[in-house]
């Protein structure tokens, strides 16, 4: 990849700008007192949140493999968790879901970085997020942790229909901004759904990637682990 200005910089919204697990974790452990989970599973925090972790990235990729619809997800997920740690209670379950999607989008932890390498970035090039979550929860993620004023556009998987790795979601992104796949790169932690999703469309991409994890590939992005090091690949 060469060091070029791009017009157009994309951007994944969770655990690449907005610090998902954090935020995360913080409403779910309110969530576990408010309903005072402890008392009745005998489980620990760490278990219930765990366990949760577990049910929901084996829903999330049912949801994106279009096995499961949105609502089976969004309140499946809580209720299985529950009833893995002997509570099984619907009801609660249900009221959990709809106390989680309410709290979760006020939390405002962002990814170290991410305020100021936005900031740097749209002085030159217009800025959009493309992420598969929900709308209801990531308008307000934008607006609440105070990078709104950076960001162009704001491109959610379920208002176009298609879902990251989908390149029918990046057609319909290009085709929105009206722009060219080479003035344009993609940022994301994910490597199926953002780095290889990106490159479908012929969309160059860098790949963060905090944890270092290993992928089996021999496509050559570039790779960085703090998101200020983005400034070093885009020219500005």
């Amino acid at each position: 990849m060469q060091n070029n200005h791009y017009q157009h910089i994309l951007f994944d919204l969770d655990r690449t700008l907005w610090d998902f697990e954090k935020n995360n974790e913080y409403t779910l452990h309110q969530l576990y007192e408010h309903f005072d989970i402890a008392a009745r599973s005998g489980k620990s925090f760490n278990v219930f949140y765990s366990t949760y972790r577990i049910v929901n990235h084996a829903l999330w990729s049912l949801y994106q493999d279009g096995r499961i619809e949105k609502e089976y997800l969004k309140y499946k997920r809580m209720y299985l968790t529950l009833k893995e740690i002997d509570v099984d209670d619907a009801s609660t379950s249900s009221q959990m879901v709809d106390l989680y999607t309410d709290e979760v989008p006020l939390q405002t932890i962002l990814m170290p970085g991410a305020l100021e390498v936005l900031q740097k970035l749209s002085e030159k090039s217009q800025i959009h997020i493309v992420t598969n979550g929900f709308k209801e929860v990531q308008y307000r993620k934008v607006k609440r942790s105070g990078i709104e004023p950076f960001i162009k556009n704001l491109f959610i998987s379920e208002e176009i229909g298609f879902q990251k790795p989908d390149k029918r979601m990046f057609d319909y992104v290009l085709n929105h901004i009206k722009a060219a796949p080479e003035h344009c790169i993609m940022i994301g932690d994910d490597w199926s759904v953002d780095i290889e999703g990106a490159r479908k469309a012929n969309i160059n991409a860098i790949y963060f990637n905090p944890g270092a994890c290993k992928n089996n590939t021999d496509i050559m992005v570039r790779e960085v682990k703090k998101l200020s090091d983005i400034l070093e690949i885009i020219a500005h």
